[in-house]
């Protein structure tokens, strides 16, 4: 570089402007990607996509030939190339804290890796039945939670049960910043809940309960385990019409690398398939296909609705239908 140019350079370089309303919280699919991934790289190639053709140098450069002007020295193609370089490489912005700081606290749950029965309809003119009984799956709760019988936590869990009657998928549901799950190198090996938590028994078709718990215990760190709270199709809440920040009072977990000295394994949560699955569903259609038996219309084309029995919408490319 020229060194005449050298003292007219800024003293501090932000490419990069992030306003205080720009943030993340509707791109939830990103901050799941990046929560599976274990890394912020989805969204630092987001924000670069984002910023992509937006030539941020030009304001600087700018200011730098006025500078220059004043004291007679012209900029070539190649000093102004040099500039842009140098802008690059001394730029301080960092766009994806700057949204993540803006996005604030992510509601979250951790699957405990216990799948708790519940009532069964097995279908037209079939009697429903329970493959257990609550008694049965609130010992499952309580030995996982560590949980006295007899206690005001066992009576909760007992509450849980009882409104939770399809059963489903025993979680705990915490609000935190996406760094704070991210370790970006050596994964977690435990997670810690102390304090009060909520915790809920969820099914997938939108139904369940939940309960504030007192807990302290550590479990094992699987990340198939761990989600962001509108990962699910009917997340908990929409189903039941919660703000946004209905965890504010639940007790944050800690995250350790350090090995949990335990003989118990967590299974992996189904909700990690329906994951995958979405995700492969995406893929295909914006391959230009798409998938028999993926029953999003947004992810099919040329839906066309038929009115002879069985009415209903036909996907004429994967035949896909959808009855009334």
């Amino acid at each position: 570089m020229n060194t005449a140019i050298i003292p007219h350079l800024p003293t501090h370089v932000d490419l990069y402007y992030v306003d205080y309303n720009d943030s993340l919280s509707e791109n939830n699919e990103l901050l799941e990607e990046a929560l599976r991934a274990n890394s912020l790289d989805p969204i630092h190639e987001k924000t670069s996509e984002w910023w992509d053709g937006c030539d941020s140098t030009k304001s600087y450069i700018d200011d730098i030939r006025n500078k220059l002007e004043e004291v007679e020295i012209e900029l070539s193609d190649d000093d102004e190339e040099d500039i842009r370089d140098w802008l690059y490489d001394n730029d301080k912005s960092t766009p994806t804290t700057d949204l993540l700081r803006n996005t604030g606290s992510i509601n979250m749950f951790y699957s405990l890796g216990l799948e708790v029965g519940g009532w069964s309809e097995p279908g037209f003119m079939c009697q429903s039945y329970r493959s257990s009984s609550i008694a049965q799956e609130t010992c499952k709760i309580r030995r996982v939670l560590g949980i006295t019988k007899g206690t005001t936590e066992a009576e909760r869990i007992d509450s849980i049960l009882e409104n939770a009657s399809y059963g489903g998928e025993l979680r705990v549901y915490f609000s935190i910043g996406l760094t704070d799950a991210i370790s970006e190198g050596e994964d977690f090996q435990q997670i810690h809940f102390k304090g009060q938590c909520t915790v809920a028994v969820y099914h997938s078709n939108g139904s369940g309960d939940f309960e504030s718990i007192e807990l302290d215990k550590s479990f094992p760190f699987t990340r198939d385990n761990l989600f962001t709270s509108t990962s699910d199709k009917y997340s908990l809440e929409n189903c039941f019409g919660l703000s946004s920040d209905w965890l504010r009072d639940s007790a944050d977990p800690t995250f350790s690398t350090e090995p949990l000295k335990s003989k118990r394994k967590i299974v992996k949560s189904e909700n990690a398939a329906r994951i995958t699955q979405k995700a492969e569903y995406k893929r295909v259609f914006k391959a230009g296909g798409c998938s028999a038996g993926d029953m999003d219309y947004n992810r099919h084309r040329d839906v066309y609705y038929d009115n002879n029995i069985p009415c209903g919408s036909h996907c004429p490319h994967c035949n896909t239908f959808w009855i009334d």
